[in-house]
This record gives structure tokens, sequence and C-alpha cells, in this order.
């Protein structure tokens, strides 16, 4: 074998979502901060993103994470996400996923009780508390950053009779929710083909209708991510979470979770440290609860909580080859 490249990785799935979490074979990334890590790697290394998210050895509902040294000196260790379509500042599943396999191999050692563990991200220091049975870790619970809601109610006109009535919500990235009642949909895995090209669809136009940037840092104005859900009680949605590039979210979407509840929060249809529940199309769930109301900028949020449990399913060691026509892989 002639190996240009070897990196190893541990493979979990949260909820139902992938994350392929890089432990070796990345060169030294220079920077001060995590996000200047990420950039630096995204102009440096960002071939290695494509062959581990990519097919042969990934696929388009791949995500990832690069571990690195936190430029926090409380932070346990320092992160930034990867896609098959690019990159993200924060992703709950996978954070999830990231401390439950720092955890579980002793990358992290368990926290002492109610001390959580701390990652570096690109937008600051998150907090994760494990959740204990009998020692054994069953779930982790993620606070995130304030949460909050952009447009509540306004009107996408994607080709339907009639526009549709859709919301703008922050949480750790942009979302455009629909509520499926009103194409007389049901959330269910027969339709995920087409409740993925609406998806698709209600991005594309909602990126071009509405203007959209996050008041303490302007380089967020993206709409990257539309949530359409289904509510099967007061208190509990079913969802499926779509990319701009196409890919659906298997896990019920942490940050997803987040935005719906921080929806409901701001329309005065939930309380504080209610706990509501989102479920995926496969039945998989996310739990969470709004813990304080938050201003951001001249927006009206909060702060959620989210809780999952993530699973290892593997320990790869990946290789590229010197002369694999596939340098970094295809979608």
């Amino acid at each position: 074998m002639n190996a240009k490249n070897l990196l190893t990785t541990i493979d979990t799935h949260t909820e139902g979502g992938p994350t392929r979490i890089i432990t070796g074979g990345i060169p030294r990334l220079y920077g001060k901060t995590i996000a200047e890590k990420m950039n630096y790697f995204k102009k440096n290394y960002d071939d290695l993103r494509k062959l581990l998210m990519y097919e042969p050895r990934g696929y388009g509902g791949m995500f990832g994470v690069v571990i690195t040294e936190p430029s926090e000196p409380e932070a346990d260790v320092g992160v930034f996400f990867l896609t098959h379509s690019g990159y993200l500042n924060m992703c709950v599943h996978s954070a999830i996923g990231v401390a439950t396999a720092c955890l579980e191999t002793g990358i992290i050692r368990e926290p002492k009780k109610d001390r959580p563990v701390k990652l570096d991200t690109p937008v600051g220091l998150i907090c994760l508390y494990p959740n204990y049975e009998e020692k054994q870790l069953k779930s982790v619970t993620i606070q995130t950053n304030p949460a909050f809601v952009h447009t509540e109610g306004d009107y996408l006109d994607i080709g339907f009779a009639t526009p549709l009535k859709v919301s703008l919500v922050f949480s750790g990235v942009f979302f455009v929710l629909l509520d499926v009642k009103q194409l007389k949909m049901k959330i269910c895995r027969e339709r995920i083909p087409e409740l993925m090209r609406i998806g698709v669809k209600m991005l594309e136009v909602a990126n071009q209708t509405f203007l959209v940037k996050h008041p303490d840092n302007p380089d967020i104005n993206t709409i990257e991510l539309a949530m359409l859900y289904e509510d099967i009680e007061r208190l509990r949605t079913c969802s499926v979470v779509v990319s701009r590039a196409g890919s659906l979210d298997r896990s019920p979407c942490g940050a997803g979770t987040g935005g719906k509840m921080t929806y409901l929060f701001v329309s005065k249809k939930l309380e504080l440290n209610e706990d509501y529940v989102n479920q995926s199309v496969y039945g998989m769930k996310f739990e969470g609860r709004l813990v304080e109301p938050v201003n951001v900028g001249s927006y009206s949020g909060a702060v959620p909580k989210i809780s999952g449990s993530a699973y290892l399913t593997g320990f790869h060691k990946f290789v590229l080859e010197k002369h694999d026509p596939l340098i970094t892989g295809l979608l």
C-alpha cells in the first residue's frame, strides 16, 4: 500500500444522526481561536473534509468533527463541524456525539457531578452535561447559545396555489420553519422525497426573499436549513430538516428543536422549563426545554437545553492511496 494520507476517526450516531470525529492525521492548525483554526483548515485542508464526508467513504448525510487544541483554557477540547456541503459553526447532534465519544474513550475524563464537558467551538464555549445511570452514560444535555425569532409569520411563494406562511429563527444557524398542515401533508417516510424537494425550494426562495444577519456576527447571513414540521400534541412535534444542498438530517435536529421551541415561546405557546419533544421521521427524539428568556439585538429569544443519546458505531483508519483517482471522493 502506497498511502498518501492516514486519518483516524471515531464514528457515532446521535438519535440517528451520524458524526465522524477526526482524532488523528490532521496537520497542525494555526489560529488564536477555533473559528480561525476552522478557516485555516478550510483554506488548506478542505480536501480532507471531502475525503471523509463524500462517497465512497462517506455519503450525503454525513457530518464530521475535527478535534483540536482549545483556545479557551477552561475548555476540554476544541472542535469545529463539517458536512458534505461545507462547515457549520455549531451542530447539536455532533456536539453530543463528540462529547459521548470523548467520555467513553477517555479523551475526556468523566467530570465530577454537576460539572459539564466544555467544548470550545467557533461560536464560543459550549457546556454539555452527561447523564449517568449506574455508572453508564445514558444521554447528554447541551445548553446552546441563545436562539431568537428573526421573522414571525411572513409569506413565501414557492409555486403552490397560495403562498406559505413561514417563520425564520436562529438557533446556531438560520432556519425557515413550515407547518406542513398548510400543504395537507403528514410527516412520514413515504413523503420524504417530496418533503426534501419542498425544503430545498423553500431555502432557495427564502434566501432570495429575506435579508438575514446575526446582530453579533454579520458573517452569519444565510438561511441554511428548512424545518418542516407536524405538531402531534402541544408539547410534541415530528419534523424533517433539509439543507440547501438537499441532504436530510437523520436526527431530529437539536438546533432545529431549540429553534422550534424558541418560536413557540416568542409566540406565547410554550412556557419556560416546559418539557418539549421533537421526533424525527424515523421515530428518534430530542427532548428540550427553554431555561431563560433573552434578547439578541432587537430580537426576542431564549436559551435552549437539548438532551439526546449518542452511540459509538466504529473506530476507523481511512487511507488515501497516492494513485487513487478519487482524491476528494464524489457525491
